[in-house]
């Protein structure tokens, strides 16, 4: 049911620049030990990523483990495609933060191809460019580097006088 309500709106094939929110849920492997708390951990993280999303006008991709992965730009021409992007990570690492909970999160933005695609029998909304694996090396500095979230230059430079950045 959610694929199919992804995809519509979003129609065949398309090629656009979009901006990207990459969200991983950290320590989640230590929490995988107790399915209890692995889910109800999991579901909070899930209702604040999608919350933070949808209230941003993104679009999310089927979550998948510990992994979010949301679009900006993909369903209508946006120009403030990365600032929505940027607002939504924030909004989503303050909700994170009164759960208790860590998150990394790695904004980003490029040219892509996008719409769902797959077999006859499986097809998923799926966004495919450069931005995607910058974003997840992105993810893996903000283990090391304390800041909120972690964005490209591409983004930086859509935002850089609209949003203070270090």
């Amino acid at each position: 049911k959610r694929s199919a309500a992804v995809l519509r709106g979003v129609g065949s094939l398309g090629h656009r620049t979009v901006s990207v929110l990459q969200v991983d849920l950290g320590g989640f492997h230590l929490l995988a030990a107790d399915d209890a708390l692995t889910l109800s951990t999991h579901s909070a993280l899930i209702q604040a990523a999608s919350q933070a999303i949808q209230s941003h006008g993104g679009l999310s991709s089927p979550f998948l483990g510990d992994k979010v992965l949301a679009f900006w730009n993909v369903r209508a021409a946006r120009s403030d495609h990365s600032l929505l992007c940027v607002s939504a990570a924030q909004e989503l690492r303050q909700a994170t933060l009164g759960l208790g909970l860590t998150v990394r999160l790695a904004c980003t933005a490029g040219p892509v191809s996008f719409g769902p695609m797959g077999t006859k029998t499986q097809r998923a909304f799926t966004v495919v460019g450069p931005c995607i694996p910058r974003g997840m090396v992105l993810q893996k500095l903000a283990k090391l580097i304390p800041f909120g979230v972690l964005v490209d230059s591409t983004v930086h430079a859509q935002i850089q006088y609209t949003v203070q950045c270090r």
